[in-house]
């Protein structure tokens, strides 16, 4: 799901400002964690080898978990 609003992105930024959500099962009130990928903003992806498990194991234990890409360097350089 994308996380821009209006129009004007550029095809990058339309393809990395995404984010996946992982929610709990049969759960009414749960925390919500914020996670964003490693990589020294240079690399990494929200759904990578690493991320989606730990997101994925979150939601199993009660917690929903909101995974999300960015724009990354050198493609953007701050403070765009």
């Amino acid at each position: 799901m994308s996380y821009l609003s209006g129009d004007g992105h550029s095809a990058y930024a339309t393809k990395r400002c995404k984010l996946d959500l992982y929610l709990p099962k049969n759960k009414g009130k749960f925390t919500t964690l914020v996670w964003f990928h490693g990589g020294s903003i240079q690399s990494g992806e929200k759904d990578g080898k690493i991320a989606k498990p730990v997101c994925e194991r979150f939601a199993r234990e009660g917690m929903a978990v909101v995974s999300a890409n960015y724009r990354l360097h050198p493609k953007v350089t701050f403070p765009a």
